[in-house]
């Protein structure tokens, strides 16, 4: 499977639409309470310093997993089918000067494997720098969650199992931790149906844990996710790259082609 890298896109940061309603179990006890309090949770997630982590599920079971090191300009990007497999891991370094891509395919049962590293057009290297200094989370949530929020919302109880308080309005499902006081998971809500769910968290991590998540063989959050059950590291190390140098491709922002 192959895919050109040549900058940060609407995957990552894009605008979503919200539809539908949430609607609390008949067994909650709920209060009504000002957005205000969504906003502090959602600031205290925000203003933490460390890598954001984002867990992207859709309706049909397809996942995004996606860490961002805002200070050096560092992204995983993993990408799983609705059966969980592994369909392409991209390491994005010195933000977004180079892509390295790690894609699976099955054909007849049998899977192959391709490692690209890919060279983005000079011009596309500045736009993603400017792109990946930004938060990630704020990609996924500002323009139409917490920029709209300013209203009244419906909260329940803290859950003693979770410890989670869960607040909710006729498009989205927000769930707090009461110890932390940060937004945990937002799920969009369309007919009275999840249709997307965002796992986010703030990891305060050394330089070195940090180090270990952006590697190309970093472990993997599903598991069996790999054609015949390889290890990465097994795999890679069997692989050569092949390079995709578009340095010198003129790339149009305007319609993302080179």
């Amino acid at each position: 499977m192959k895919i050109n890298k040549y900058i940060i896109g609407i995957s990552l940061i894009g605008v979503l639409s919200l539809a539908g309603f949430a609607l609390a179990s008949a067994n909650e006890k709920v209060t009504t309470v000002d957005g205000k309090e969504v906003v502090q949770a959602y600031n205290n997630l925000i203003n933490k310093k460390g890598i954001e982590h984002v867990i992207l599920t859709s309706s049909d079971k397809t996942t995004m997993d996606i860490y961002r090191n805002r200070s050096n300009g560092s992204e995983r990007v993993d990408f799983f089918d609705e059966n969980g497999l592994l369909v392409d891991r991209t390491i994005t370094t010195d933000y977004g000067a180079t892509f390295l891509t790690l894609s699976q395919s099955e054909t007849n049962g049998k899977y192959e494997f391709e490692l690209l590293k890919t060279l983005p057009p000079k011009n596309a290297v500045d736009e993603n720098k400017e792109l990946m200094q930004k938060s990630m989370i704020d990609g996924y949530f500002q323009e139409e969650f917490v920029d709209g929020i300013y209203r009244d919302w419906k909260k329940t109880k803290i859950d003693p199992k979770t410890n989670l308080i869960k607040y909710f309005d006729e498009s989205n499902n927000i769930y707090v931790n009461s110890s932390t006081g940060e937004v945990t998971k937002r799920e969009i809500i369309a007919n009275g149906k999840v249709v997307k769910t965002f796992d986010v968290e703030n990891l305060p991590l050394s330089e070195r844990e940090s180090d270990e998540i952006f590697k190309i063989d970093s472990p993997l959050i599903k598991e069996n996710s790999l054609g015949e059950h390889k290890s990465l590291k097994e795999i890679i190390k069997n692989l050569e790259i092949n390079i995709q140098n578009n340095t010198n491709v003129e790339y149009d922002s305007s319609n993302g082609l080179g």
